[in-house]
């Protein structure tokens, strides 16, 4: 297991200091936010030397690269803003493959055209998990070119919203390049944590032949926000002990809460996974 944070959590003026920071709280891997490093694909061409640049940076801090948030709305109804996000991911995953990164993250979208974290009624249509099988070949064309994978994550608020839509994608797309970020927090409707185990257990029974990499936020006490791992509802020791039992040996990326409590929050996640 590889204890990681996600870049967008701090707030610095430059890649550099980032860097720092999180290796000075003893992380060892990154899930980068494009924008944390400096890549936009409006903004300077990602040479092969830049990449370089980039990725000895990060190893010089004893860090690595674990995955790029690639991130848009899937099945947004707009056909434009869906396809100015497939041709960013596309770039991303261009990128990724120069800096020698496994892995580009996604959503899987909702109808709402306001809010890509907001969940619809009408995202459990069979229509929208078409449209967004549909929104993925070519992404994964290109990822089949590149060696890059995505991983798609299971939440209440997209179209893939439960641990059996998401076998459902997997098995529909039956693409070598498509596995799971596991989150636990994100398997819960606001205000409804219950049945705790039952649910952990079913989603990774379910999907651990496919996770690749997990994501350790808390659900505030109350049902509605998040907070660091340990101070909200979720069954974290049997959280872990299920990607444990998994044979799970990816990154753990923490996130959802802010940075200066990144260090209770690691120790808390590590005793747990060493206990």
């Amino acid at each position: 297991m590889h204890l990681g944070v996600m870049t967008k959590e701090y707030n610095m003026e430059s890649w550099e200091q980032i860097l720092d920071r999180i290796a000075a709280q003893g992380m060892h891997a990154l899930h980068v936010n494009p924008a944390s490093a400096g890549l936009h694909p409006e903004g300077p061409l990602l040479t092969l030397q830049r990449a370089h640049a980039l990725a000895d940076a990060v190893s010089a801090h004893r860090l690595e690269i674990a995955a790029i948030s690639g991130t848009y709305n899937m099945i947004h109804p707009d056909l434009e803003i869906r396809a100015s996000g497939c041709k960013r991911l596309a770039w991303l995953i261009r990128c990724a493959a120069l800096l020698g990164v496994p892995y580009v993250t996604l959503c899987t979208g909702t109808l709402d055209p306001d809010n890509m974290w907001r969940a619809h009624p009408g995202n459990n249509d069979s229509a929208c998990l078409l449209l967004l099988e549909r929104e993925l070949e070519p992404s994964l064309a290109l990822c089949a070119e590149t060696g890059v994978n995505l991983l798609v994550e299971p939440e209440t608020s997209n179209v893939v919203n439960t641990p059996e839509k998401a076998v459902q994608l997997l098995r529909d797309v039956a693409s070598p390049n498509l596995f799971i970020t596991m989150d636990a927090a994100n398997l819960f409707h606001p205000g409804d944590s219950a049945p705790m185990r039952e649910t952990l257990a079913r989603a990774i029974h379910l999907l651990s032949p496919y996770i690749r990499m997990a994501h350790a936020k808390d659900i505030a006490a109350g049902g509605v926000g998040f907070t660091r791992p340990g101070l909200g509802v979720v069954d974290f020791p049997f959280y872990l002990w299920l990607l444990r039992q998994a044979g799970f040996d990816g990154s753990i990326i923490l996130h959802g809460f802010p940075a200066r409590e990144v260090p209770d929050a690691a120790a808390y996640i590590t005793s747990i996974w060493e206990g």
